[in-house]
């Protein structure tokens, strides 16, 4: 019985290792995604900016004509 008790408890403790290592993955899975998120977001607003300051220069341009 004594056995069976110590098995059980090895048992719950593998489980509940596992349970915090799949916790930690997904921790750094959102992070990863995160960063990239904000990474192309930042991409996008660059460009919009570009565009912009483009569409101003050539604004510019035409007023001096």
């Amino acid at each position: 019985a004594k056995a069976k008790q110590e098995a059980a408890r090895r048992d719950r403790t593998v489980k509940a290792q596992e349970r915090a290592a799949k916790a930690t993955r997904l921790d750094a899975e959102s992070s990863a995604l995160a960063a990239e998120d904000q990474a192309l977001r930042a991409k996008r607003e660059a460009r919009e900016v570009r565009k912009a300051a483009e569409a101003t220069k050539a604004r510019r341009k035409a007023a001096k004509r």
